[in-house]
């Protein structure tokens, strides 16, 4: 599943779909999702975070999006 997802954010990189990609899944998922990624697509990633959100509400997403980007942003 990773390598399918890693294959499919170098392709939107490359085709300049995204400059900035925030990754939050699983910490294993994770790991695999960043050995994955090309060099391109790596350096679009701005925020990530080891989190299994699978069973979260949808309602619910954008609240632990948020919580990545302020603990990125009180990093920078």
């Amino acid at each position: 599943f990773a390598k399918r997802v890693a294959a499919l954010l170098d392709d939107a990189v490359e085709k300049k779909r995204c400059a900035n990609l925030v990754l939050i899944a699983p910490p294993k998922t994770l790991g695999t999702l960043r050995a994955e990624l090309g060099a391109a697509a790596l350096a679009c990633v701005i925020a990530s975070a080891g989190k299994d959100l699978l069973k979260t509400p949808i309602a619910e997403l954008p609240a632990h999006i948020d919580q990545v980007m302020a603990e990125r942003r009180a990093v920078l």
